[in-house]
């Protein structure tokens, strides 16, 4: 006669750290094979010119307690990415961000450059398809492995810059949180130091920590909070007490970053309106359309708040605001509005034919505008054009949740089904 047996807690307890425990094993594994991988096929060739300045940053400030905003290290850097000194407008590659950015950057800053540069892109790829996959399980293939070839991810994986590392937390946060409605004391703690982090590039993240704020004081997710506020006191105590007085040397350091970059940059919107329209009317009309941009956004999070609005909406527009006040528009800061569109697209419950080929469109598109940008010189293409193409997925979500219109995908059933 067959018996039942009841495991006990303490037994589904080392299952789960077991499991845990091989999944990271496995992890570790991939991104060791990967290093070796790239690094051959790089052979030598130096990329990663953003991850230079955090690299000789990271080792002048974990080796040498050195100030990593100092003229010395920038010259070093200048020196290792371009053979000399920059010149004129060229970017002067000094470090610019607050010193507790350098943290996640501890394992790979004692490696020479050249394994450093692969061991860091192999890092950056595995966390966003394992984010991605994390977020939902029954992610698309198709999706999981074009995204880190779509445009935007590509540049930001050779140029090694952070923006694959903040799209990764939003991925997680969005789906465990918004998504999945997750209250576990442990990830909420795992998410507030990850939070406090991302703090540490304002720029790419500001307006999505601003609704990730209402979402935690709305839902009461305290834990988050607390861990959120002592991480990132602690990220500054730890860096003041191996450096003391960093933040007004990279205060200094963002004043002379701004200075150089001002003369050369403009923003998304100016751009895009002087297209069509007299400097003088783009420039005017840039600052009332900021002031429309930051309304709707309330207006987003309000109805939000008050339950008429969905999560998907506002996570969307705040991608959107935020690259249309950016006054550099690097091609990887457009990550931050393909975020809300990669968790419209792994949440959706049927996988048509049509969202497919409107995946692959899209994907297109980015190497599309790359190519006119860079090889026909519309210059526009590549900076601005972008904000276009996504300002049409955008305007058919908004007026599909005006309208109620089922395509808005109900992610919270989809993922506790995969889940």
């Amino acid at each position: 006669m067959a018996t039942n047996t009841i495991e006990s807690p303490s037994s589904i307890k080392n299952k789960k750290y077991t499991t845990i425990a091989a999944a990271a094993a496995l992890l570790l594994v991939a991104l060791v094979g990967m290093t070796f991988l790239i690094h051959t096929a790089l052979n030598g060739n130096q990329i990663g010119g953003d991850f230079y300045t955090f690299w000789m940053a990271g080792r002048e400030f974990f080796f040498e307690r050195q100030n990593p905003y100092s003229a010395e290290v920038t010259q070093a850097i200048q020196m290792g990415v371009y053979g000399r000194p920059a010149q004129g407008v060229e970017d002067h590659l000094g470090y610019a961000y607050p010193a507790y950015n350098l943290l996640p950057l501890l394992p790979f800053v004692a490696l020479d450059f050249s394994w450093a540069d692969a061991a860091w892109i192999a890092f950056n790829l595995i966390i966003l398809l394992v984010s991605v996959l994390a977020s939902a399980p029954k992610t698309p293939r198709l999706v999981a492995l074009t995204l880190p070839f779509f445009y935007p991810f590509t540049f930001c994986l050779l140029l090694g810059n952070f923006p694959v590392l903040f799209a990764a937390i939003l991925f997680l946060f969005y789906s465990q949180f918004v998504f999945k409605k997750s209250r576990s004391q442990t990830v909420q703690i795992l998410f507030g130091i990850l939070l406090a982090w991302s703090t540490s590039k304002p720029q790419f993240m500001w307006l999505h920590l601003v609704f990730i704020s209402l979402y935690v004081f709305r839902e009461r997710l305290w834990p988050l909070a607390i861990s959120f506020l002592a991480s990132l006191a602690g990220m500054l105590i730890l860096t003041w007490a191996w450096l003391p007085g960093w933040p007004s040397m990279w205060l200094a350091q963002l004043v002379e970053y701004t200075d150089y970059h001002l003369p050369i940059t403009e923003f998304i919107t100016t751009s895009l309106l002087k297209s069509f329209l007299p400097a003088s009317t783009a420039n005017g009309l840039t600052m009332v359309l900021f002031a429309a941009f930051i309304a709707i956004a309330v207006w987003l999070m309000v109805g939000w708040w008050r339950g008429k609005i969905e999560a998907l909406p506002v996570m969307a527009w705040a991608g959107f605001v935020i690259f249309a006040i950016d006054p550099y528009g690097y091609s990887y800061a457009q990550i931050t509005f393909w975020i809300p569109f990669v968790l419209w697209a792994i949440t959706q419950k049927r996988q048509t034919t049509g969202f497919l080929l409107f995946w692959i469109v899209n994907f297109v598109i980015t190497w599309v505008l790359f190519w006119l940008g860079s090889f026909v010189g519309v210059k526009a293409a590549v900076r601005d054009w972008p904000l276009l193409v996504y300002a049409v997925w955008l305007l058919w979500l908004l007026l599909s949740q005006a309208g109620k219109n089922s395509f808005i995908p109900s992610a919270s059933p989809q993922l506790e089904r995969n889940s």
